[in-house]
């Protein structure tokens, strides 16, 4: 029985032995050989298509390449244009086991679930309306005219106006579109036809100037129309593609001053806010001093198409005859005087009024009866260099401006200062004044020659006499708070010709 007992127990060692083997296998070989060794650089993807999974592959690659395989075999049987927008999608999985399907079965299943997806779009010949850059598609040339006509229908009110195509040279797929007024080709030669560019120029007869009423029609950009082939979600109903092209976006553009414009008319003119205007042009504000041909950054609104239009009109206006202006070599440059006061005149004008987009943009006066003459204005300019000024005084603060003040004009400029503060002559020349002046209390004038005066005023101490010559910087006073003064300060003025003109035009402010 020894014998027995001892092989039963070598037995129950062997199988405990093979248990334990067993066991650490499980636990670290298989893991590894699932992430390694049974993989055999091959993974597990499961292929998904409008949610549904269609089977598993090696790769993504593998995946996507029966995709586009199968779309391409669908593409090839069909004669018209397929639209194919499935959800496809590919998941890897962690899997000791599985089956892979094979690159011509997983082509085949995306195959036959494509065409549940499948929507077909028929090719059609369709006509594409090129406006520089921008593009819309309409079903016919019938639509083409329709969409041409909606645009001019707010400015061609009495419908005088047809559009019509013609095609550029021969066996050509482009047209150009053609603006022509009612009953071109009789012999009315006052009929206008305009091309869509606006090539063609008004063409008028004599004796038709004073017939009022639309003249032409164009457009602002270059305008093409084409025949192409589209499907069927590329081509617009005309209404689509007219609100398209007219619809209105702000655009920058220059604005250039004109004689009598000033920030506030601009402003007006061109339906623009100060500050917006303020913020297109930095460095411009409510003080700047605007000049004719000076150029403003603005915006307008603006439309993929722009119609223009010229309208002949009559009509009876006052008129100013132009300013005539005449040299005069005795006067400083900045300074003029009129010599001769304009009065307002009366006409009947006929006029051809082009406009974009109903705002006008230019007017030209064909013909035009006076019926009360407008004398013109006259005015004299001066043209001769004057001499260089120097700010009277060092130091002290710009207190008051050249400018209406209390309901009067103030001439002059102050600058507050200490009292006793140093006066100095602005330039050379000779004391015309030196004493008390009405509300300048101790006042001086100084004449420089040619009409110019300088006057120092409210001053504590004068330092010079009635027939002295200075020099330019040379110290004639202090300053001070006598006359009508409110403090200490120094009232500082340029007189030309007896008109007192803003002393900042030639000395500095600080």
């Amino acid at each position: 029985m020894k014998p027995l007992t001892r092989y039963n127990r070598r037995i129950k060692l062997t199988l405990i032995k093979a248990m334990s083997v067993t066991c650490l296998f499980c636990l670290f070989y298989i893991p590894i050989m699932q992430n390694n060794g049974f993989r055999n650089d091959v993974g597990y993807y499961t292929v998904v298509l409008d949610g549904k999974e269609l089977g598993a592959v090696n790769s993504v690659d593998e995946a996507n390449q029966a995709y586009i395989s199968a779309r391409l075999r669908l593409s090839s049987e069909s004669d018209s244009i397929l639209y194919m927008n499935p959800e496809f999608n590919v998941y890897e999985q962690s899997r000791l086991v599985g089956t892979r399907m094979s690159a011509t079965d997983i082509e085949d299943a995306i195959y036959q679930n494509l065409a549940s997806s499948i929507v077909k779009l028929d090719n059609q010949t369709a006509y594409t309306v090129r406006i520089n850059d921008f593009t819309v598609t309409v079903a016919s040339k019938d639509d083409v005219v329709k969409l041409i006509e909606g645009t001019k229908v707010n400015y061609d009110t009495e419908n005088e106006f047809q559009v019509t195509l013609q095609n550029i040279g021969v066996n050509s797929d482009a047209y150009s579109v053609n603006i022509v007024k009612s009953g071109i080709g009789s012999n009315n030669n006052n009929i206008v036809a305009a091309t869509l560019n606006g090539q063609t120029s008004t063409a008028v007869t004599e004796g038709s100037v004073s017939t009022d009423g639309l003249k032409q029609i164009s457009f602002s950009q270059n305008v093409v129309v084409s025949q192409t082939v589209a499907t069927n979600t590329a081509v617009m109903s005309v209404d689509d593609a007219l609100a398209a092209i007219t619809k209105e976006k702000e655009a920058k553009t220059i604005y250039t001053i004109a004689n009598g414009d000033c920030l506030s008319t601009i402003s007006t003119k061109i339906n623009i806010s100060l500050d917006e205007l303020f913020a297109l042009n930095p460095g411009i504000t409510e003080n700047s001093k605007i000049m004719p041909g000076q150029q403003l950054i603005i915006t307008v609104p603006t439309s993929e198409l722009s119609v223009v239009t010229t309208q002949r009109s009559t009509y009876e206006e006052d008129y100013s005859a132009d300013v005539q202006y005449v040299d005069n070599t005795s006067m400083y440059r900045g300074t003029s005087n009129v010599i001769q006061q304009g009065t307002t005149g009366h006409r009947i004008v006929t006029a051809d009024i082009s406009s974009v987009n109903g705002t006008e943009s230019n007017r030209q006066i064909i013909q035009q009866k006076v019926t009360i003459e407008s004398v013109p204005r006259i005015v004299e300019i001066g043209t001769v260099t004057p001499p260089t000024y120097v700010r009277p005084i060092n130091g002290g603060s710009f207190s008051s401006a050249f400018e209406m003040r209390w309901g009067v004009m103030h001439t002059g400029v102050d600058w507050s200062c200490s009292q006793g503060t140093p006066v100095m002559a602005a330039a050379n020349g000779t004391v015309i004044r030196a004493g008390w002046f009405s509300g300048y209390g101790n006042c001086i004038d100084i004449s420089h020659g040619n009409g110019v005066v300088t006057r120092y005023g409210h001053l504590s101490k004068i330092l010079v006499s009635v027939g002295q010559s200075v020099s330019q910087s040379g110290v004639i006073a202090n300053s001070g708070n006598t006359g009508d003064s409110t403090g200490p300060h120094l009232h500082f003025e340029i007189i030309m010709n007896g008109t007192a003109v803003n002393p900042l035009t030639y000395v500095n402010k600080y």
